[in-house]
């Protein structure tokens, strides 16, 4: 069986991560301090697709998409059959590496990572699922979830809209340590409603980012001139104050320790993580300016 266990940072090829895992590795190797993990492969959704003998149901009721009734058949597979020995195997063995180091903790995200997604031509930002605070004998379980999630009335219905089609249609899974976040935040580096590339918006919210991504919250907006970093607007999501205001000190810190590589990275990464991290928001002229323009700039 093809590897289907990699760990972030270690890919020698990215196409069998998914969007978001091939994302997160390359962040891992230019040195971001994105919590650790590893990605179930799509090798390891297509082994419990070949292990079970559905390829040829599965292909004919993607044909029937957007019929319900194969959409829901498509779901129910993928969470129907236990995971086959040998991937039971690896990805227990797996997990039990990821529990034993030292920053993961006892609580681990299982985020789904879908071939085509974070692309430049289609994002799914939202459309498949991510399960948090999952034991470790909980991961397989939470695997099948984000399969299934592939399947989803949202991200079938997105991939009609965007014309992708199905037949490539496999999804790996990220495996990492959880983060408990004091704040998260989402970046565009480009105006994702206008398009305008001259500036960067900002959507930040307190707690986990899973908040932002799926629509549960209202985040605060903070507009920033690509060019100089001035903030042209801020838009609260309440009047108990903002992101903007209170994490001026978090950015200053992150940026001190920031390499060249890493300043880039925030300008030309198309994918955003929940990381738990708050160097990504919250921006001033005064103090925290030059500290902003040393990531962002």
């Amino acid at each position: 069986m093809e590897s289907a266990i990699c760990w972030l940072g270690e890919a020698t090829d990215p196409g069998p991560l998914g969007g978001k895992a091939a994302n997160l590795d390359r962040l891992t190797r230019l040195g971001f301090p994105v919590p650790p993990g590893f990605c179930l492969t799509t090798a390891g959704y297509r082994r419990y697709i070949d292990a079970h003998r559905l390829g040829d149901r599965v292909t004919a009721l993607a044909a029937a998409l957007p019929d319900e009734s194969a959409r829901q058949e498509l779901a129910s597979l993928t969470r129907a059959y236990p995971l086959p020995p040998d991937l039971g195997a690896a990805l227990g063995e797996a997990v039990r590496a990821l529990t034993s180091t030292a920053h993961s903790g006892t609580l681990l995200a299982v985020r789904s990572s879908a071939v085509g997604e974070d692309a430049a031509a289609a994002s799914f930002a939202g459309q498949h699922e991510s399960v948090l605070g999952v034991r470790a004998d909980g991961v397989a379980d939470a695997v099948t979830t984000c399969w299934a999630s592939l399947w989803s009335p949202r991200a079938v219905a997105y991939r009609l809209r965007h014309r992708l089609g199905f037949a490539t249609a496999a999804m790996a899974v990220v495996v990492q340590g959880m983060i408990s976040a004091d704040a998260s935040a989402v970046v565009f580096t480009r105006d994702p409603v206008s398009g305008r590339d001259d500036r960067i918006l900002i959507n930040a919210t307190w707690g986990l980012g899973e908040a932002i991504v799926s629509g549960a919250v209202t985040p605060d907006t903070i507009i920033l001139d690509k060019a100089n970093l001035q903030v042209l607007g801020v838009a609260p999501a309440t009047a108990m104050g903002t992101l903007y205001q209170a994490t001026a000190q978090a950015l200053a810190n992150a940026a001190h320790n920031a390499t060249l590589a890493q300043q880039q990275m925030y300008v030309t990464a198309q994918a955003a993580t929940t990381m738990g991290v708050a160097l990504l928001y919250a921006v001033d002229t005064g103090a925290t300016g030059a500290a902003t323009r040393k990531i962002l700039g």
